[in-house]
């Protein structure tokens, strides 16, 4: 569940960063050299992070090694695995 998690909740990463990058203007550069905007520019994506790590634990319904054996179960029978 766990791995699950930490593994969807990084996909939101790029994006954040995506949103502060298109925040950012040369002309206004001394507002990116404050350190309350440079503290919220590291929490935005942290926190973001958080969040979706949050929702994914919350609302998975199943645990990993479940995932995993119904992942097997559908490749066995798919590809007609004996191993």
């Amino acid at each position: 569940k766990y791995i699950s998690a930490s593994f969807t909740s990084s996909f939101t990463v790029p994006f954040s960063l995506m949103n502060i990058h298109f925040l950012y203007r040369p002309t206004k550069i001394t507002l990116f050299s404050d350190i309350r905007v440079i503290a919220l520019l590291v929490a935005y994506p942290t926190v973001q992070v958080m969040i979706w790590m949050i929702l994914s634990i919350e609302f998975t319904a199943v645990d990993d090694f479940e995932a995993l054996e119904i992942v097997r179960n559908g490749m066995k029978e798919q590809y007609n695995l004996t191993k």
